[in-house]
């Protein structure tokens, strides 16, 4: 089903798919954020994705947004890390399983290494099985993890970290 992804930048008037596809992320608790945004909070959080971003991707089928994914800087500032960049990728889960996540992950492992990047760091709620599962079969693999520091209503959850070289 892959071939019927296409991947493309994102632009300013994505902004409303994308925060929906990531309120759908905090209402999962795939993420460690704990209330969906409202339009100001989801507004403001676009807006520092797209500053803070060094790629950002939207995945479509049929012309219609169901993922979006980025690559920034990991530890931005600290020369020694900046061959090293977080990538991050969410799927609207009516459209998970037909290869929009896995093409993104591709999309952006091919931007990371134009972009002289060496490694890629993904961060995920340890809980994340869907998501640790589509990056092993990536070749990404446990690099750490920080147990049960992410607090929920529904209890704590570790931050897991998975890394590949590029």
């Amino acid at each position: 089903m892959i071939n019927n992804v296409s991947i493309r930048p994102a632009f300013y008037d994505d902004e409303s798919a994308i925060v929906e596809i990531m309120n759908h992320g905090i209402e999962e608790e795939t993420n460690a954020y704990v209330k969906p945004f409202d339009w100001v909070q989801g507004s403001n959080w676009f807006s520092s994705l797209r500053e803070n971003a060094t790629a950002l991707v939207v995945a479509e089928i049929n012309n219609q947004i169901v993922g979006w994914g980025g690559l920034s800087n990991y530890r931005g500032g600290r020369e020694a890390l900046s061959s090293t960049k977080e990538i991050t990728f969410y799927v609207h889960h009516d459209f998970r399983r037909m290869g929009a996540a896995s093409k993104l992950i591709l999309n952006l492992e091919e931007t990371a290494m134009d972009l002289n990047a060496k490694h890629l760091v993904a961060i995920l709620l340890d809980d994340n099985e869907g998501s640790r599962a589509l990056l092993e079969k990536h070749q990404y693999f446990v690099w750490g993890l920080f147990e049960a520091i992410a607090e929920f209503e529904s209890g704590p959850k570790g931050h897991l970290y998975m890394g590949k070289h590029l």
